[in-house]
This record gives structure tokens, sequence and C-alpha cells, in this order.
């Protein structure tokens, strides 16, 4: 399993989400940082996910585990949002 689906096996939200409460969902401002910066080098700097996961790395970023990117995280962390047209940011 990706560690990107793995993240929302486990939340039950995508990344840049979490729950407040039970019953209330809300953006992780953290999350949302490097979520933005994954969309801006993705779109304008058109970088591979495996460069983008390096420059989260050494940027400092880490998922949501305290661990290092991986092109998988990356490009799973997309996937299923955008996919499906969810809101993302």
């Amino acid at each position: 399993m990706a560690a990107g689906s793995d993240e929302r096996a486990r939340h039950g939200l995508p990344y840049g989400y979490r729950r407040q409460g039970e019953q209330h969902i809300v953006e992780c401002p953290d999350e949302v940082a490097v979520m933005r910066m994954v969309l801006h080098l993705r779109k304008y700097g058109r970088l591979s996910w495996q460069r983008i996961a390096d420059a989260l790395n050494e940027a400092g970023y880490r998922t949501r585990r305290g661990r290092l990117w991986y092109k998988s995280a990356v490009s799973e962390m997309w996937r299923g949002p955008l996919e499906k047209g969810e809101r993302v940011l």
C-alpha cells in the first residue's frame, strides 16, 4: 500500500485535512503548506514526483509520521482527491 493510501486509511481523510472533534473537518495549515509547494513545483517547475519529494525533504518537510518524502507518497497525496474532483487547498 502506498504511503498516501496508508495515511488516508489511518486518518480517514486526505492529506491536508484533520478531524476536529467528531463532526468537524478542518484544514491542517502545515499540510496545506506542503500541498501548495507541491502544486507550485508540479505546475510551474514541471518537476517529477521524485524531484518534488527531494525538494520537500531538503526544505525540512516530513510526512504525518515524521518520515522523509518519497515519490510514491507525493503522487498518492494528489491522486485520490484530484481524480475525484475534491477540494484540496
